[in-house]
């Protein structure tokens, strides 16, 4: 894992209403041989919690852009922010 604390890099991510809000890219896990994003909101939005993560797969298109992937395995997201959490009591 990267931890990107310092590099505050903001990412605008798009709702399906079209509305836009800026999140921080806080780490990058790498788990089972793939890359995966963790974001936190960097402003306050409505039902999201302090210390609420979104957890995307990170990949790349055709333009070898990066492009977000949702993670519709439960029990995958559940390992990968497990790696998380282990990852960031390691770095304590």
């Amino acid at each position: 894992m990267e931890n990107l604390n310092n590099m505050e890099e903001v990412i605008v991510l798009v709702g399906d209403k079209g509305d836009e809000h800026e999140f921080r890219e806080i780490a990058l896990v790498e788990y089972n041989q793939r890359t995966f994003i963790c974001l936190e909101p960097a402003e306050e939005i409505e039902g999201f919690e302090d210390g609420d993560l979104l957890i995307y797969e990170l990949s790349y298109d055709e333009n070898d852009e990066e492009i977000f992937l949702p993670i519709d395995d439960e029990n995958l997201l559940k390992e990968v922010f497990d790696q998380f959490l282990s990852m960031q009591n390691e770095n304590k």
